[in-house]
């Protein structure tokens, strides 16, 4: 840990025991600093310096801290997580923080960030596109014909593809 507030070893962790009551006071400070900059813990510790491959787990360490509600509270910083007022920011929030989380957390929390954006989206759904199945620039290649065969064949199925009249 730096004695500045301009950066920070990103090393450091709120439950690193080799940190003294002072520097962990300090660093929840810092934390709350942040944090009121956006109402953000992921954002905060990465603007902390943290690294990105632990600010996720840091954030929810803060965020789980005594000290650290104790302040917010007092400060009434703390939203009431039971109170939506505006569906959509909270749905904007929700996917911000799970792009962030995607491209910047460690493996472990980038794959379930990516999951549960794939749900938001529904891009987990099994009815993904096959051959057959609507493309109408693909043609199936039979795997036994001669040339001259599978010519005839692709020309039907353009044809009837593009809906032209023969002519």
């Amino acid at each position: 840990m730096t004695t500045e507030r301009g950066g920070m070893n990103n090393s450091v962790t709120i439950a690193d025991n080799d940190l003294t009551p002072e520097q962990k006071r300090e660093l929840c400070d810092y934390f709350i600093d942040e944090y009121k900059r956006d109402y953000n813990s992921l954002n905060a510790c990465l603007r902390m310096g943290i690294d990105p491959s632990i600010a996720f787990r840091q954030a929810r360490m803060f965020m789980e801290n005594t000290y650290v509600l104790d302040n917010l509270s007092a400060d009434k910083v703390l939203k009431n997580p039971n109170k939506l007022e505006n569906v959509e920011d909270a749905r904007q929030f929700v996917t911000s923080t799970l792009f962030s989380i995607a491209q910047k957390g460690s493996y472990k929390d980038r794959i379930e960030a990516c999951k549960q954006i794939a749900q938001i989206y529904g891009l987990n759904k099994a009815d993904s596109p096959t051959v057959g199945s609507g493309f109408t620039n693909v043609i199936e290649v039979p795997m036994r014909v001669d040339e001259a065969e599978w010519e005839s064949m692709a020309t039907t199925r353009m044809k009837d593809n593009l809906e032209m009249p023969d002519k």
